[in-house]
Parts: C-alpha cells; sequence; structure tokens
C-alpha cells in the first residue's frame, strides 16, 4: 500500500475519497435511522454480575448498520457474519466498516498517534 502525504497526513488520498463516497452511498440507503448508542466497541461494554453493561453512550441518530465496525478485527470472517447475523447487505457492511477506519485513522493523526492499524484494517476490507 502506497501512503501519500496529503496536507501532513500520511493517509492515501484514494482512501479518504473512496470513504466519503461510500459514507455517502450508506446515507442515501434503505436504512432507517434510530438512536445509536454511538461509541461502542469493547471498551464500553462491560460485565456486570452475570449480564453485560453498556457504558458511556453518546445517543446519536443513524444508521444500526454503523454500530457494527468497530467489532471487525479479521475482515474475511467477521463482516461475512456481521452482515449475516444482522440482515445487512455484505457490500454495505463491508463500505461502512471501511468508512469508519479511514475515519478512525483520520482521528489517530489528529491525535498524533499512528494510524497505520486502521490504515491495515481498511486495506483488508478494501474492494478490490
Amino acid at each position: 500500500m502506497e501512503i501519500r502525504e496529503a496536507s501532513g497526513w500520511q493517509i492515501p488520498s484514494d482512501y479518504l475519497i473512496l470513504a466519503r463516497k461510500f459514507r455517502d452511498e450508506i446515507f442515501a440507503g434503505n436504512y432507517g435511522r434510530v438512536i445509536l448508542h454511538g461509541d461502542l466497541h469493547h471498551d464500553n461494554i462491560l460485565q456486570d454480575k452475570g449480564s453485560w453493561k453498556v457504558i458511556d453512550p453518546h445517543g446519536v441518530i443513524g444508521f444500526p448498520i454503523n454500530e457494527g465496525w468497530a467489532f471487525v478485527q479479521d475482515a474475511e470472517c467477521d463482516i461475512p457474519f456481521i452482515a449475516q447475523y444482522f440482515d445487512f447487505n455484505i457490500t454495505d457492511v463491508r463500505k461502512c466498516c471501511f468508512m469508519h477506519t479511514v475515519l478512525s485513522a483520520v482521528w489517530a493523526v489528529e491525535d498524533n498517534t499512528d494510524p497505520k492499524p486502521w490504515l491495515d484494517l481498511a486495506c483488508k476490507v478494501r474492494f478490490r
């Protein structure tokens, strides 16, 4: 994967363009808007006396497909599972995952941390 600097960012410009395109396609899709947690990930799910608690909700309105991306560690296994389990279109899950991993890479750059882990995942998710 070639990494070109754009405005000092080590994020491929084609990734940024593709993430924006996928965002627009997801927003234009047939997913109804609902209240979402907004920051759902492994660190915000706790076990408490045999049950599970979700903490730190941000309470945003969006598309249910947006919440699953944070649980993708192995794109080849996790994306098909999420699509099947929640009855989402697998292509849309892949687009959503790519979009959010690129966004996470941008946040990493803004926070002066390494975007490489996010770019590596985006590369595995990217459409060929």
